[in-house]
């Protein structure tokens, strides 16, 4: 009896550590189980994001960006931008030969571009990874500027004014004079894009230096300059009057002489004549007609030396 107890005890016993074994393999399987699925997932999603990223096709995003920018009358900054990546840029001017620029995925570029001279089109066109491209293109007009504007400085036929021009292919800027030493007067371009620029202004009285500077779009400067003598010219005004003709000369500064030939007679005001002012600044003479025509010329020479000449016709009788 007491024997087969002791057998009962022993088996039990093992079947106690029989099933405790059992019960860890269970819990070890259950976390290999639960790493290795969790290993795959890992590297299910890196394999995934590998394949994206070897595979531009599965990218997507808007159609390349091209930008002209920083633009001069003598280079501009060509910009391009892609999301996907750009695979290439191709350009040309007018029908010259295309240049092609390889960017091997890059997203943006930039690049100084110089303008040709002349008017030119440039046409550019940009392709991403994906193969969409974008295109553009811009009107360019570069001169060779590099003596700067032309000026002319022309005195009025009244010689009371003097007209300057300055004109430049290339865009003028503005203009500015002064007389002598004294401050700049500026004249600024009208309208952007205007070649000319004009003006007139008065001439000063005595002896005097004009100094004329133009600056063009790409402020690329000339200048000129001339020696003025401000004068007004002698007037004159002469009619007949009864079997009289009858002149009047005018000028702000006076006489220094008048000379008259009248129907081939000379007669002379001056120092040597009676009552000679040279301050006077009008005087009026009469002179006799003759029957049939009368010629005159007269010839009145101001204090500050200006001169004009004055020369007519007429009948008596009317």
């Amino acid at each position: 009896m007491n024997q087969i107890l002791l057998t009962e005890k022993q088996d039990n016993k093992k079947k106690k550590n029989k099933s405790g074994s059992t019960d860890l393999r269970k819990i070890i399987l259950f976390f290999a189980v639960v790493i290795i699925i969790f290993g795959l997932i890992i590297a299910g999603v890196y394999g995934y994001k590998m394949y994206k990223n070897s595979n531009p096709e599965e990218k997507t995003a808007g159609n390349p960006q091209i930008s002209l920018e920083d633009i001069t009358g003598t280079e501009f900054t060509l910009k391009v931008e892609s999301e996907i990546g750009i695979d290439k840029i191709i350009y040309y001017w007018d029908d010259e030969a295309p240049e092609e620029v390889s960017l091997n995925g890059r997203t943006s570029n930039e690049e100084k571009m110089s303008v040709p001279e002349g008017a030119k089109k440039l046409k550019v066109e940009v392709i991403d990874l994906n193969g969409n491209s974008t295109k553009t293109e811009e009107d360019f007009t570069k001169y060779s500027t590099q003596e700067g504007p032309t000026i002319e400085i022309n005195a009025l036929d009244d010689e009371a004014k003097i007209q300057i021009k300055a004109t430049d292919q290339a865009g003028m800027k503005y203009i500015s004079y002064r007389w002598n030493e004294e401050e700049e007067t500026t004249v600024q371009v009208a309208n952007e894009g205007d070649i000319t620029i004009e003006t007139t202004i008065d001439v000063i009285r005595g002896t005097n230096r004009l100094t004329v500077r133009a600056v063009n779009s790409q402020d690329i400067e000339t200048s000129d300059n001339q020696l003025f003598i401000g004068q007004n010219k002698p007037k004159f005004d002469v009619k007949p009057v009864g079997d009289e003709l009858h002149i009047k000369v005018s000028h702000d500064m006076g006489f220094e002489r008048i000379e008259f030939y009248v129907n081939g007679q000379i007669y002379k005001y001056n120092q040597d004549y009676s009552g000679y002012d040279p301050t006077a600044k009008e005087l009026e003479f009469k002179f006799k007609l003759q029957d049939g025509e009368n010629t005159l010329i007269v010839l009145a020479v101001s204090t500050e030396q200006s001169e004009e000449i004055y020369q007519g016709k007429c009948m008596y009788p009317y």
